[in-house]
């Protein structure tokens, strides 16, 4: 009787010092459900629970060279991208994934901290709407990220609210 290896997820993700976010959660959730993980490191940050003190990102070629690598020495079922942090990381990331559309991508677009500080910018925002989410499956923002996505002035404060930002957001209507 042959072992059968659980599903591997390869988590492209910036690390959380305080364990609340990032990839030590992305772990944890897919241990739990019984997947092993790859990793591809985007940014370190240095936080707590509270605040972001500081976010070294590093270099797009590395986090690049990292994704091949996971691919090459895993048979990865799925890819979960968090935190991505500059232009950069985010455009070397879509490249390397445009070779492998049979993949599963899941993106949760981090762009500001639960604190509020913000971790991804503008011009990374605009190659993340261009070039990786058509890459994407599934993408999970949070109410926040929502409002970004549809052009709304404000998070959604209800139900009906968030239905109409996420309408704006799929139909392409919003303006960006």
């Amino acid at each position: 009787m042959a072992l059968v290896e659980p599903p591997c997820v390869l988590v492209v993700a910036g690390s959380d010092s305080s364990g609340g976010a990032g990839m030590a959660r992305d772990i944890e959730t897919i241990a739990t459900l019984g997947g092993k993980t790859c990793l591809a490191v985007t940014a370190i940050t240095v936080q707590t629970h509270h605040s972001v003190r500081q976010v070294l990102t590093l270099d797009a070629d590395l986090v690049a060279a990292q994704i091949r690598a996971a691919l090459e020495a895993n048979s990865v079922s799925a890819v979960k991208i968090g935190m991505l942090g500059t232009q950069a990381i985010v455009a070397a990331v879509a490249s390397v994934l445009r070779n492998h559309p049979q993949l599963p991508v899941i993106l949760d677009p981090v762009l500001v901290s639960s604190s509020g500080g913000l971790l991804l910018p503008g011009d990374a925002l605009d190659c993340l709407k261009q070039d990786l989410l058509p890459l994407c499956h599934l993408i999970t923002p949070n109410l926040p990220e929502l409002a970004v996505f549809s052009g709304a002035l404000r998070p959604a404060e209800d139900d009906e609210e968030a239905i109409v930002q996420a309408g704006l957001f799929l139909s392409g209507e919003t303006p960006y």
